[in-house]
């Protein structure tokens, strides 16, 4: 069993300090886990052969293949390989099984608390985020490769812990503390570059879905709740929900609306999908 660690793309590890896999090992399971790299290092994307997108995921791609080609070595069977996740990591198990690059790595599936279809689980306008960030660390160019070299000088400490929020929906929910992340984005198709997940999800589902592979879809009671409560106030989150129009817009729609716009939808939706 391979487990992929959640965290928002922007936390977490393979380590054994949170999960421990004593549960596991009792049932005489193989267990493998592994690190990828998150936030602007693993989902930086300028949609070029330089910065294509997705490199965190790939890591992951890169991991299974390994554990497929070695794992007989350790006593596992490389045709009985189950993944398994939670959060961030379900929407990465859930892409795995419709990506291309991961045909044939796996058997099974498990996705706890997240799926490709979450919206937090997508980037949207990649390549003007990537433009936003090296504007606010100091780099003003339009070029992208000028911008490509920018980001390869940059210490990696100036690269993590950033947030680059642009629509007037992630600016509100940053207010608040919630994350504004680099995260997995549909690929523009590049001659000699690898293509993790192209197109749209509901095409993919509709199309990609590997033949064979068991997956079972579920959610951890309350996951997240002890996170949310140590970096929210939930009185003001409460206030704050019921005070603006926007917080329950949902983020693909605050992609595609002016902030006038959004506030109208908002204000809908309170009253008749969220009424007090």
């Amino acid at each position: 069993m391979i487990w992929i660690h959640g965290g928002y793309f922007c936390s977490g590890n393979g380590n054994d300090d949170v999960f421990g896999p004593e549960f596991l090992i009792r049932h005489d399971v193989i267990l493998v886990t592994l690190n990828y790299r998150l936030e602007v290092l693993g989902f930086l994307c300028l949609e070029n052969e330089d910065i294509p997108g997705n490199a965190g995921i790939k890591d992951q791609v890169a991991a299974m293949k390994w554990v497929k080609n070695n794992i007989s070595s350790f006593g596992g069977d490389p045709n009985n390989i189950t993944i398994f996740v939670q959060s961030a990591g379900a929407v990465c198990v859930t892409l795995h099984c419709v990506s291309p690059m991961t045909k044939g790595l796996f058997r099974r599936a498990i996705a706890q608390s997240g799926t490709l279809q979450n919206w937090w689980g997508r980037e949207f306008r990649p390549r003007e985020r990537a433009f936003a960030l090296a504007k606010k660390l100091g780099c003003t160019s339009e070029d992208e490769k000028e911008i490509f070299n920018f980001f390869k000088e940059q210490p990696w400490e100036k690269l993590v812990g950033i947030q680059i929020p642009l629509t007037w929906k992630e600016k509100d929910l940053t207010s608040e503390g919630f994350i504004t992340m680099f995260s997995i984005v549909s690929e523009k198709v590049l001659p000699n570059v690898e293509t993790f997940f192209t197109g749209d999800i509901t095409d993919a589902l509709k199309n990609n879905v590997h033949e064979g592979v068991e997956l079972i879809v579920g959610f951890n009671e309350d996951d997240g709740a002890i996170t949310f409560a140590l970096i929210h106030d939930i009185e003001n989150t409460i206030s704050w929900a019921n005070n603006s129009e926007g917080y329950f817009v949902p983020t693909t729609l605050g992609q595609k609306y002016s902030k006038d716009e959004l506030k109208e939808i908002g204000s809908e939706m309170k009253k008749n999908v969220h009424p007090r």
